[in-house]
């Protein structure tokens, strides 16, 4: 399972095809790397 954190989401870029993780607090994408 996925943990995402309060301002943390995820969302499916339809260009690359990959989901990738948006910090709204930060405002920037996160690595696609798994932690």
């Amino acid at each position: 399972m996925i943990r995402i954190m309060a301002n943390i989401v995820q969302v499916k870029n339809p260009r690359t095809n990959r989901y990738v993780k948006i910090d709204r607090d930060k405002g920037r994408i996160l690595s696609h790397k798994k932690t």
